[in-house]
């Protein structure tokens, strides 16, 4: 019997979440499995976000806009 209040995780959707979101912690997909199933995600399950986010941020590299909005514009202009 499944627990109405415990969240069912949406594997692809949530891989998208990442993809969109570079540069977020595993922490951040639970909140956002949580927000978007309006349930709480159980331990047992945190495992498995954790196992997504790994996966997927793996090879996150950051933008050069990320990178110029770090930085500023002085440090841009000169590549």
């Amino acid at each position: 019997m499944t627990n109405p209040t415990t969240a069912t995780i949406d594997v692809p959707a949530l891989r998208e979440f990442i993809q969109e979101n570079p540069g977020c912690d595993w922490e951040d997909a639970c909140d956002w499995v949580e927000q978007v199933s309006g349930q709480t995600v159980p331990d047992h399950q945190w495992g498995t976000i954790e196992e997504v986010w790994e996966e997927e941020s793996k090879n996150w590299e950051p933008t050069d806009d990320e990178m110029m909005s770090a930085f500023g514009t002085k440090w841009h202009d000169g590549l």
